[in-house]
């Protein structure tokens, strides 16, 4: 009875080896996914900082061609009035591209918040207990 007793903690000394090896995964990952998360956060920032400063230099060069066709000669009107079409189709680029970007990576972030949500409720407890 004696070998059995022996045998029987061997087992459980090696299940708790591994339930400290799972616990060791699960924290790895969520300082992983936590460190990306912050990452996404940054990235939205960075991102929003530049559509406004292209933003505002877009609007600048546009007021600047509206202040030129205002004073253009009939002859120069046309060039003007092509550039500023260009000038309001690339603020129009811009606003659609930084809206795809964020959407992008408020997605990711979606997918991030779940895994950590799974790792926070992923027990190992019940796993070997049963």
């Amino acid at each position: 009875m004696l070998e059995s007793e022996d045998s029987d903690n061997e087992v459980l000394g090696d299940w708790g080896e591994v339930e400290a090896i799972l616990e060791e995964t699960v924290h790895r990952d969520k300082v992983r996914v936590s460190e990306r998360v912050r990452q996404v956060y940054d990235e939205l920032e960075s991102r929003r900082e530049v559509f406004e400063d292209n933003r505002d230099e877009i609007e600048q060069r546009i007021k600047n061609h509206e202040s030129r066709l205002e004073n253009a000669q009939r002859k120069d009107e046309q060039p003007v009035r092509e550039k500023l079409m260009q000038l309001r189709d690339l603020k129009l680029q811009e606003r659609k591209q930084y809206w795809r970007d964020v959407q992008d990576l408020k997605e990711e972030l979606r997918v991030l918040l779940e895994k950590l949500d799974e790792l926070d409720d992923s027990s190992f407890e019940e796993f070997f207990t049963g």
